[in-house]
């Protein structure tokens, strides 16, 4: 596991969250893998798959409210990203 969280620290570092994101999921997943992925895909605006990885990791920790709390945050932002593209029309 500790080569994979290497190569996705390198993709990151370069610019490419999705591919650090991708390096990722074929693998099973670590709280703190989970974390980095939900992480990844908030910052490469896929807010919907961060939604699930924050809720996955609330669901393992249901008294630490911080996954709840950047859940909610990624499900305003995907609300937010439709609401502009219905703005845009």
């Amino acid at each position: 596991m500790g080569n994979l969280v290497w190569v996705a620290e390198a993709q990151e570092a370069r610019g490419t969250p999705p591919r650090a994101l991708a390096t990722y999921k074929p693998r099973p997943t670590t709280d703190g893998v989970l974390e980095n992925m939900a992480r990844l895909a908030g910052t490469a605006g896929l807010n919907a798959e961060a939604l699930e990885d924050y809720q996955e990791l609330a669901r393992r920790h249901p008294a630490e409210g911080r996954s709840q709390k950047e859940g909610e945050k990624q499900r305003g932002q995907r609300f937010a990203g439709r609401l502009g593209s219905l703005v845009d029309v």
